[in-house]
């Protein structure tokens, strides 16, 4: 029950009479005394108010007289009240909440409270409801006052008065009250809506227009400008409102940086609709703007996009491959900055840097395809045909533009000896080097060639020639003509084929008249070798050679291994390891494969990526990639052990890569194979023959790997952004399944964060967030499950799968605010609209406390009226626990209930739920119907009776015996014995581990026992042991509810005592349980029948003798 201050009732009188009578006194309400002398109360029919005088004999008169529509105030200090009439209000001073206000009104005296406010003789009174969670103050009324810090607060005028008829009041010294004209579109914090004892708020005042203001009941999440710290159109203080509560804030912005907000109270229209927050010197303010249809801005809380329109501004979906002019921090008329956005919601500033160049996600056409930075400002160009580097991905990437301006972000060919002819200067050529891509001069100290990675098939040549100050062009080329490109570290062979061109390191290359290398002029030295521009192999002194005694044989083919400046030698002394394979004409090609394998001679040569080839012996279960159709697996060490294997789709780890990170992974689609980068943790759902490690992890380097206790739990899939890896025990196999929308557990060791899928642009984007879970105060969350039946539970220990969530309401949070969840008993579901006032019995709802922006209250509904509720959570965040029976309007109103109105419920850990019988399933045929190693229960004629499954039947008749000695051991002699049982359904020894009881009679003869009928426990199966026999109650050896057992007796409320039988007797009683009592598992609002023993009481269905209590 909630307590307000409000006018004494007065007591009927000693004699019977009136109270207005003289000789009766005006009694309290208790009727144990009489209202102190010269105070006042009021009848219960709430129409006359009566004055206690106390003299030679008690009397009870009335008091003021009642008028029509007008206000009686009291001062009720210390506990009692007296009337302060018209004259006196004005004087009364201070701001104390003392006074209890009636209005007289359709003749009846109606209280002013519930926040609301009254002018009175000039004086404006404020009603604060106080703290919402218990409503203690409400009916407190006091002079209204500003804020120290803030002389010209507001309140919404009540108009009660016609001596001030603006939309708005100030008030000063003692609540003296002064008519304000308001500005259309301000917001004001709603002074009448402040905690007593924070100063936080859940109202606000929002004025449309100059006459015109309302209150904003539960404000959204976000910032407002104060418009009572306006000072020359500059604002100095920010209210910001979260979860319904709202706290004044000063302006404050990094000093030189320029912050954006929504000028919330402009529900539409350019003019004045965002905030512009500035910090030049030393003080922050802010300004409200007016945008132009077109503008882009990046919003400061969130880092969300604004767009802007001739109907407003909005948050928008941003691009995640382009950029946006950022009018935020425009200057005149020039862009220092552009917005990048890494997801739809996720945005942030990049300054100008020479150079850069962006997509314009704005774009409009061709003409301003591009944004481009001069190191001063953004400005848009044309995006003509061709490529840039785009400085979105860290210059990782291109932009491809094609004649009609539509430009696009392109990975890039990163290969060596590919280049891109720079559409911003022909003579620059774009290529990869150094881990992004760069723009150089494409002409070094000689005819310079690229292959052009513009065509995806690589047959197409750049050439530069002749000097720098010539542009580069596309060239055709000659089958088997080969190119030369010089880099930082050497030469580049690009040999071009029928199919494609490729670019290599390898053999030194000279001109084929004078043998002079080809990257300086010089002469070959001494015994070195070179390949001529003609594609022959020359020794120093230009010796054309054409014989090699030093041949590598593979798959019948023969090949010349050189190193950088030696031809011909053997494999095993080589350094470098390239190959070429020469015709009868002398003419060599550079071998460029990834691999060979010659399951004849034994072979297995792979190359580094360079085309340096290293001879491989292989090692158990170890992959290699040899072409783009062929993947090789080696079952064990030496080649003799390995041959091709079907490229099955999934991910292998690459055995010949050189680089712990580089190349290490083997990616299949399931018809051609390629190698991929690995990164530190990442994750990879294994493919490879040996199913213990089914693992790829990266870190320092990639491995295989078994699930340890550190990987238990779920991973993103970092080949397949749309999937994860779910590994739920060590040791064990993984999972691979497509992401579903919801959460994931990360891992038993994760304390703090938890995988969330979400849908984003149309896929499912996944991401680690932190939980909302605290000690003993646990969140949930829906499990990402296709059929959407499971929930996850956080806390600071960390987050754990509720495989069988009961029927009920679970708290949750989004984005760090509160929300509800439900559960049929099927699936479960985020409840979209929660309600902050209650509408019906068996509703949720959702709060705020006026105790801080993360404070709310989650609780359920009895009724309609919001006074007979009770709290789930409360407005100090702690979880209350609670049995309760209530009646339903329609049996639908609580989630999973089929037909029952009146239900009982359990509130604990931060979630309400249906209490439903515990019991173990049924056994069905052969226990087909239960778990391996569960127990269930089946009907034997008239009998129910337990049992266990054991694999495809139920335990023997053997095992039976021992499964009964096992259970119940303690059964010496023919009589009933308890069996406790886990949510699980297996048995346990320890009651306090149990959730379920069945009390059963065993017949003992000898060292046999036979089970004869067992039941559900619903009470006590020892003096010191009880069940409710409730889903979701563990049993336990304390309960505080009437009915408890303490020694040889059962004590209920009233101090009712009743002796348990003694020896074999039996006696019976009915009690009636006003509320929902758990020693029994018993409804609110029933009589029910006990069945007690000498050691037990328990609830029962037999017929017979009871003595009512």
């Amino acid at each position: 029950m909630f307590l307000k201050l409000a006018l004494p009732f007065c007591g009927n009188a000693s004699n019977s009479n009136s109270p207005k009578n003289t000789g009766a006194g005006c009694l309290n309400e208790s009727g144990a005394g009489n209202i102190a002398n010269d105070k006042y109360c009021i009848n219960k029919e709430k129409t006359v108010i009566f004055k206690s005088t106390v003299g030679g004999s008690d009397s009870c008169l009335e008091g003021p007289t009642l008028e029509a529509n007008k206000y009686y105030v009291f001062d009720c200090t210390g506990g009692s009240c007296v009337y302060k009439d018209y004259d006196a209000v004005e004087s009364l001073e201070g701001n104390d909440l003392k006074y209890v206000i009636y209005k007289y009104e359709n003749s009846q005296l109606k209280q002013i409270k519930n926040d609301n406010t009254v002018v009175i003789n000039g004086k404006l009174f404020n009603c604060p409801k106080g703290n919402i969670s218990t409503f203690a103050d409400n009916g407190k009324c006091g002079l209204a006052s500003s804020r120290v810090t803030n002389p010209n607060d507001v309140y919404i005028n009540p108009k009660n008065d016609g001596s001030i008829t603006s939309a708005l009041i100030t008030v000063g010294e003692n609540g003296a009250a002064t008519a304000k004209t308001p500005v259309a579109g301000s917001i004001y914090l709603d002074l009448n809506s402040k905690d007593l004892s924070e100063d936080e708020y859940y109202r606000l005042i929002k004025c449309t227009s100059a006459t015109e203001c309302t209150i904003i009941n539960s404000p959204e999440d976000g910032t407002y400008l104060d418009e009572s710290t306006e000072s020359s159109s500059s604002y100095t203080k920010f209210i910001k409102c979260k979860n319904g509560v709202c706290t004044s804030e000063d302006v404050s912005v990094t000093q030189g940086e320029t912050d954006i907000y929504f000028n919330i109270g402009i529900s539409s229209g350019l003019t004045n609709a965002l905030l512009k927050c500035v910090n030049p010197s030393a003080a922050s303010s802010c300004t409200k703007i007016t945008p132009t249809n077109g503008d882009y801005y990046l919003e400061k809380d969130g880092g969300k996009l604004i767009k802007c329109s001739s109907t407003g501004c909005a948050f928008v979906e941003a691009s995640t491959t382009g950029a946006y002019l950022d009018s935020g921090s425009k200057s005149g008329s020039d862009y220092p900055n552009v917005i990048v956005c890494t997801t739809p919601i996720e945005c942030s500033l990049k300054a100008k840097n020479d150079g850069d160049i962006y997509i314009n996600a704005a774009k409009t056409a061709k003409t301003d395809a591009l944004l481009k930075s001069d190191g001063s400002k953004f400005s848009a160009i044309a995006g003509n045909a061709g490529y840039y580097i785009d400085s979105k991905n860290d210059k990782k990437s291109l932009i491809s533009c094609t004649s009609d301006g539509t430009c696009t972000a392109v990975a890039g060919n990163t290969g060596i000896g590919v280049g891109y002819i720079s559409v911003l200067d022909a003579k620059k050529i774009i290529s990869y080097s150094d881990s992004a891509f760069a723009e150089a001069d494409g002409y070094k100290t000689a005819d310079t060639y690229y292959i052009d990675g513009s065509d995806p098939a690589n047959k197409k040549i750049i050439e530069c020639k002749t000097s720098a100050e010539t542009n580069c062009t596309n060239k055709s080329y000659t089958v088997s003509s080969k190119y030369t490109f010089f880099d930082n570290t050497g030469g580049v062979i690009i040999t071009c084929s029928s199919s494609k061109c490729v670019g290599s390191k390898g053999l030194q290359y000279c001109y084929e008249e004078t043998c002079k290398k080809v990257a300086d002029g010089a002469d070959i030295t001494d015994e070195q070798y070179c390949i001529s521009t003609n594609g022959k192999i020359y020794k120093s002194s230009c010796t054309l050679q054409t014989e090699f005694t030093n041949k590598v044989t593979v798959n019948g083919s023969n090949y010349v291994l050189a190193t950088a400046t030696a031809a011909d030698v053997a494999f095993a002394n080589a350094d470098g390891n390239y190959l070429y394979q020469c015709n009868s004409s002398n003419i060599c090609e550079q071998v460029t494969e990834p691999g060979f394998f010659d399951d004849t001679t034994d072979t297995l040569l792979i190359s580094d990526g360079a085309n340096a080839y290293t001879a491989e012996t292989g090692s158990e279960n170890s992959y290699y990639l040899t072409k783009a159709n062929q993947l090789i697996l080696c079952t064990d060490t030496g080649v003799a052990n390995c041959s091709p294997v079907t490229s099955s789709t999934g991910f292998y780890l690459n055995t010949g890569a050189t680089d712990n990170l580089k190349k290490k992974i083997i990616e299949c689609n399931g018809t051609t194979c390629a190698l991929r980068d690995g990164a530190n943790g990442e994750y990879y759902a294994n493919s490879g023959a040996d199913t213990t490690k089914p693992l790829i992890k990266c870190a320092d380097s990639c491995v295989e790997a078994a699930v340890e206790s550190g990987d238990v739990g779920t991973h993103f899939d970092s080949g397949n952004p749309g999937k994860v890896i779910e590994c739920p025990t060590a040791g064990q196999a993984c999972e691979n399944p497509t992401a579903n929308e919801g959460y994931y557990v990360i891992s038993p060791t994760e304390t703090t964060n938890i995988i969330q899928c979400k849908t984003v642009g149309g896929k499912i984007n996944c991401s680690e967030v932190a939980h909302g879970g605290a000690s003993s105060k646990p969140v949930y969350y829906l499990k990402g499950d296709s059929t959407i039946s499971k929930l996850i539970k956080c806390n600071t220990s960390g987050c754990t799968v509720v495989d069988k969530p009961f029927k009920g309401y679970y708290i949750s949070e989004v984005d760090g605010n509160p929300a509800v969840l439900s559960c049929n008993g099927t699936t479960c579901k985020a409840e979209t609209s929660i309600a902050t006032t209650c509408s019906k019995a068996g509703q949720v709802i959702l709060y705020p406390t006026g105790e801080g922006q993360d404070s709310y209250v989650f609780a359920l509904c009895f009724s309609t009226e919001n006074s007979y509720l009770m709290i789930i959570i409360n407005s100090e965040g702690d979880y209350d626990s609670f049995y309760e029976t209530l009646t339903l309007a329609s049996a639908s109103d609580f989630p999973g209930n089929s037909s029952q109105k009146t239900i009982t419920v359990k509130a604990a850990e931060g979630h309400v739920f249906l209490l439903e019988d515990a019991k173990l399933p049924e056994c069905g045929t052969n226990c087909q119907g239960t778990t391996d190693g569960k127990y269930c229960t089946y009907t034997d004629g008239v009998n129910l009776k337990i049992n266990k499954s054991a694999g495809a039947s139920c335990v023997s008749n053997e095992d039976f015996t021992t499964l009964l000695n096992s259970i119940f051991s303690s059964a010496a002699e023919t009589g009933d014995y308890p069996a406790y049982f886990k949510d699980d359904y297996d048995n346990t020894a320890t009651v306090t581990e149990a959730f379920m009881s069945y009390m059963c009679t065993i017949t003992v003869s000898g060292d046999t026992k036979t089970l004869n009928s067992c039941k559900l426990v619903k009470g006590y199966s020892t003096k010191t042991n009880y069940c409710s026999g409730w889903k979701g109650d563990k049993c336990s050896t304390t309960c505080n509810n009437s009915g408890s057992i303490s020694g040889d007796n059962v004590s209920f409320r009233g101090g009712i005592v009743v002796a348990l039988p003694t020896a074999s007797a039996t006696g019976n009683i009915v009690i009636y349980s006003e509320q929902p009592n758990e020693c029994y598992g018993i409804p609110g609002g029933q009589y029910v029948y006990l069945s007690l023993t000498a050691t037990t009481a328990l609830v029962s269905n037999e017929k017979g003798r009871f003595i009512i209590i």
